[in-house]
């Protein structure tokens, strides 16, 4: 026991956690992309693969931004996206159709965070199928 008290460590090193690479953190990433690109809405859809971000911005930084962060797009489930838009709405559910604001605030690398709304008009078909449209302001 002794010898171990003694053995000086030969590197310190901060241990990183990658971002979740989920659905609700594809959201994030997704107003993220919105708010500063060139497109004003974009839909996602029940069974549907959700839009790549790439597809969604112009601004090389962001691109490269994007480019680190390895959604597994094939594996994202828009369900789950729509349930995670949803619940940052603060709606209690996904009804037959709700519409309204969010507003959120998004950091943006360089500059200083800022309070950005977006319209989300969500409906569900009556065989379950549910689809959301974010448009921002």
């Amino acid at each position: 026991m002794d010898n171990l008290e003694s053995l000086e460590p030969e590197e310190t090193f901060e241990i990183f956690h990658p971002p979740a690479l989920d659905e609700a953190s594809y959201v994030e990433w997704l107003l993220r992309t919105l708010a500063q690109g060139p497109f004003s809405s974009v839909r996602l859809a029940s069974g549907r693969p959700l839009p790549h971000l790439a597809a969604l911005a112009w601004d090389p930084d962001e691109l490269d931004r994007i480019s680190r962060v390895p959604f597994r797009y094939d594996k994202l489930n828009a369900d789950k996206a729509i349930q995670a838009i949803v619940r940052m709405t603060r709606w209690d559910k996904l009804g037959s159709k709700a519409q309204g604001v969010l507003s959120t605030s998004i950091a943006f690398v360089g500059k200083r965070s800022r309070r950005t709304a977006f319209h989300v008009a969500t409906r569900k078909e009556p065989e379950g199928r549910a689809e959301v449209t974010i448009t921002k302001h």
